[in-house]
């Protein structure tokens, strides 16, 4: 059993640590918005100064003081609006794990879902793609290619990540149901990368990994706007 000292020496540490200081901009961001017609930018300037003071010192940290920034320093009467910049970071922490990019994966969904609409996320398959398969696991050889891709459905682009046990190039192509080619590309194994694939209409296509003029992955994409 924990004593009250030992409680309160937890309290008074995470009270002055980063976590605390977190928590203390959330809170009075959620303040700011208690008031559905007006919001309060003195609460949220306070909130700033506060993320401002922080030195992040992990990545979930620093992740979670990102987002609450840029939805703090956005925040107008005319709802939230982000540069390419900014939509491209907001895009790369919605799809890290949140359970090792701790929060701020949460809140940048929440951005996202501003500009890019309502997506479902896939946590336990974006927590397998963030990990990679990393060459010291001892049954490195034997495992198969793992080839992940999302969201899909999708709208106008992918995540993809590719774990392969390969040295030679691996290219990507995507088949549309007709059997028509429309993409052919070099790809990174073992790095989640993104894909535009905006240019595509409705419907269901086909990706493939080949190294050494070999298949080594399939998997199916839909597009659903």
């Amino acid at each position: 059993m924990v004593g009250d000292e030992e409680l309160q020496t937890f309290y008074d540490t995470t009270g002055t640590s980063n976590i605390g200081t977190l928590a203390d901009a959330e809170k009075i961001m959620a303040n700011a918005y208690k008031d559905s017609s007006e919001v309060n930018i003195d609460s949220l300037n306070i909130a700033m100064d506060l993320l401002n003071d922080i030195n992040s010192n992990f990545d979930y940290e620093e992740n979670l003081k990102q987002t609450l920034t840029l939805f703090a320093s956005h925040t107008n009467d005319s709802g939230l609006s982000f540069s390419d910049g900014e939509k491209s970071y907001i895009d790369s922490v919605s799809v890290l794990c949140p359970y090792t990019a701790g929060e701020g994966v949460y809140f940048a969904r929440g951005l996202r879902e501003t500009y890019n609409g309502a997506i479902f996320y896939n946590d336990s398959l974006l927590c397998i793609l963030n990990q990679g398969i990393p060459k010291t696991h001892p049954s490195y050889d034997a495992l198969k290619t793992q080839f992940g891709i999302y969201p899909n459905p999708a709208l106008d682009e992918i995540y993809y990540l590719i774990s392969a046990n390969e040295t030679n190039p691996i290219y990507l192509d995507i088949v549309n149901a007709y059997g028509q080619e429309l993409i052919h590309k070099e790809v990174s194994n073992h790095e989640l990368s993104r894909l535009d694939v905006s240019q595509f209409s409705n419907g269901l296509y086909y990706v493939y990994l080949n190294s050494a003029k070999k298949r080594i992955a399939l998997n199916k994409l839909v597009i659903a706007r």
